[in-house]
């Protein structure tokens, strides 16, 4: 069972984070409003609150107004209702209502001593019900506390139940057989003796809250450290990898509106196989949000540098007709040494690699700077004798702009300007050319129009968020905005 603390992730600005591994300090914290703290409460009363059935209470033998009156088995059930969680005092106020509570004796013996003869009578099929003038709920209060090894805790305290002795209805019996009969005195003592349950049924009820907090409990601890993975799709720039964050508790602070955790991350990478779909944008309206989820930029940039590892420093550019804007002939501005060869095929591949992880930079107006140092591109000329071979490269330091869109699980960064700060041209060590001159003004249109075609191939990036977690509660994430320049925010809403 994944429960929702998992999957509402609000991170933090930095206060620092290690650079010689992939472990993060206390840059993330889950932030829950009044919706999201209502939403759990429902949780708990349709996945962990376990109603009592068929409890078979203590035997009673117990004389009144002169009748011995024993109750050798009774049947307790009660049925839970509604689940409220109020913050309160730095700690978690539970309130456990109950919607129906019933003890039924399928027979009471009765034995009465008349002028030296005893008199019996059995009475079947007796039901007492609590039926109160007001709600009747179980209170007790939650402290929230995070363990040394990242697990939770919930230490509960004044657990409190008490049943009102007006709120007894007795039904039955539904038929008696023996010398004293049905009568009204028999009645009498038969609520009273039924009453002394009232006890046992209070310290049942409190102890099924106790247990009820125990397993929600052990539940979240099972899916500690949470899992968020990342899925990064297959192509041009990146492998099928799979960026899984972790986190673990570090700190829980319950505030009057809020519960705020402090988490702490670690970064593993993994191979996938599985990309999810994309679908429409969602907006949420603010009655239905119940959390916030955001990922600051620094976190962002680590990430990059942990998933750069995954990077095909030798992808080439594919996309369709883009033979045309590699052919020899056009490309001979850039190196007029292809004037001086002799080739077998009249175009050029190009291949694409990438020796820095790039910088990501954001604007509160929803567009992104990617910085990208060192961005390679090798190009290749055919020769019968030498088939593909390394001809030239062009090292390229860039920054472009990107707007950031949403479709669902799935964000895409779409390109909106290239800016090209350095570009230099090289040759490999296996090739000298004839003429050495690289023309870099015509090197920079090349790359421009290489950008053209990709953009109408629809090359842009896409990466997956993972969030069945969302999904097993029926959650959603939207509302994409760029939050004071510093990190990515969206909304967590229940349809």
């Amino acid at each position: 069972m994944k429960f929702l603390v998992t999957t509402i992730l609000f991170f933090l600005p930095f206060t620092s984070y290690a650079t010689n591994d992939s472990k993060l300090q206390k840059e993330a914290f889950i932030q829950v409003n009044q919706q999201g703290i209502d939403l759990a409460a429902t949780i708990v009363k349709q996945e962990v609150l376990k109603d009592i059935k068929n409890q078979i209470l203590p035997p009673i033998k117990e004389r009144s107004n002169g009748v011995d009156v024993e109750i050798p088995k009774s049947i307790l059930n009660v049925e839970f209702g509604t689940v409220r969680l109020k913050l309160i005092n730095n700690r978690v106020q539970a309130f456990i209502y109950i919607k129906k509570a019933q003890v039924y004796a399928s027979h009471i013996k009765f034995r009465k001593k008349v002028l030296g003869a005893t008199l019996k009578s059995t009475c079947r099929d007796t039901t007492v019900k609590v039926k109160p003038s007001s709600p009747l709920a179980v209170t007790g209060l939650v402290e929230l506390v995070a363990l040394p090894n990242g697990k939770l805790k919930m230490q509960t305290s004044n657990i409190s139940f008490g049943i009102p002795s007006s709120a007894y209805d007795v039904t039955g019996p539904r038929k008696c057989s023996g010398d004293l009969g049905i009568g009204s005195l028999i009645r009498t003592i038969l609520k009273k003796t039924l009453k002394k349950h009232k006890g046992e049924i209070e310290k049942l009820v409190r102890n099924q809250a106790y247990r009820t907090a125990a397993s929600f409990q052990n539940e979240i601890n099972k899916q500690i450290p949470f899992q968020v993975p990342l899925s990064l799709p297959s192509n041009e720039f990146f492998s099928n990898a799979e960026i899984n964050l972790t986190a673990k508790l570090n700190k829980i602070t319950v505030r009057p509106q809020s519960i705020h955790i402090d988490l702490d991350l670690d970064l593993n990478k993994k191979t996938s196989k599985d990309v999810l779909l994309n679908s429409e944008p969602k907006i949420a309206s603010a009655s239905k949000i119940v959390a916030k989820m955001g990922l600051h930029l620094d976190f962002l940039n680590h990430t990059l540098r942990e998933i750069h590892q995954s990077f095909q420093k030798d992808f080439e550019l594919e996309a369709r007709d883009i033979r045309k804007v590699l052919n020899t002939t056009s490309t001979s501005s850039i190196w007029p040494d292809l004037n001086e060869i002799t080739l077998e095929k009249t175009y050029l591949r190009a291949f694409v690699g990438m020796a820095e992880a790039p910088i990501i930079n954001a604007s509160n107006t929803g567009t992104f700077n990617l910085n990208i140092p060192g961005l390679e591109m090798t190009f290749k000329a055919f020769k019968n004798e030498l088939q593909w071979f390394d001809y030239s490269r062009l090292t390229i330091d860039l920054s472009a702009d990107l707007l950031l869109n949403e479709d669902e699980d799935s964000y895409r960064a779409d390109l909106l300007e290239v800016d090209l700060s350095q570009i230099e041209g090289s040759w490999p060590f296996s090739y000298v050319p004839t003429f050495e001159l690289v023309d870099v003004e015509s090197a920079e249109i090349l790359f421009f129009s290489l950008a053209e075609y990709l953009n109408a191939e629809n090359q842009s990036f896409e990466f997956n968020l993972d969030l069945d977690l969302l999904n097993q509660y029926g959650l959603s994430a939207a509302n994409l905005r760029v939050n004071s320049g510093r990190y990515l925010e969206f909304s967590l809403f229940k349809d």
